[in-house]
């Protein structure tokens, strides 16, 4: 009997072992979902809002005297918004998919730099917008910069941080 006990966790152990590591990766495979499920569907609702910052700017870069009606740009602000908070709330709540590529932490500190970037700097956007100094563009320029570098480092290594993952699980 005791020699059949080492022979059966022989046999058994790479089974088992085998079961775990398919339940770990299918629980990787869902957070990761969630994460990237969260953040396509925002992306979709904050670049209207992009877009429109986008051609509004361009009124004040080609006509300093441009008056700029905002009311559709704030509304797409309040979108984007509501949109960033829902995916900041999914996100938090999700497990990290992997210690070592950390995806959900990358993703929340994108997706929190982008909610501080709607509630300062693009409320401060549109108030310019709305001004009438010559230098509009300028003033959004120097007001967004730097902001738009870092949420673009961010939004890369989120991005960076979802394709190791892809490829480390073999998700599709």
């Amino acid at each position: 009997m005791r020699q059949i006990i080492p022979i059966i966790c022989f046999i058994a152990g790479p089974i088992l072992f085998s079961c775990k590591e398919k339940k770990d990766i299918t629980e990787i495979q869902k957070s990761y979902i969630i994460i990237r499920s969260a953040i396509g569907h925002a992306n979709q609702i904050q670049d209207s809002f992009f877009v429109e910052a986008v051609q509004r700017l361009g009124e004040v870069k080609y006509n300093v005297d441009a008056v700029v009606d905002t009311k559709e740009l704030q509304i797409l602000l309040d979108r984007a918004k509501a949109s960033n908070e829902t995916e900041i709330n999914i996100i938090a709540n999700t497990k990290e998919p992997d210690e070592e590529i950390k995806y959900k932490e990358k993703a929340i500190q994108f997706v929190k730099l982008l909610n501080a970037i709607y509630n300062d700097e693009f409320s401060e956007f549109i108030s310019i917008l709305n001004s009438k100094p010559e230098n509009r563009f300028d003033s959004c320029q120097v007001l967004l910069y730097e902001k738009m570098r870092a949420m673009s480092k961010a939004m890369h290594d989120c991005a960076d941080a979802s394709a190791s993952i892809r490829k480390k699980y073999d998700i599709k």
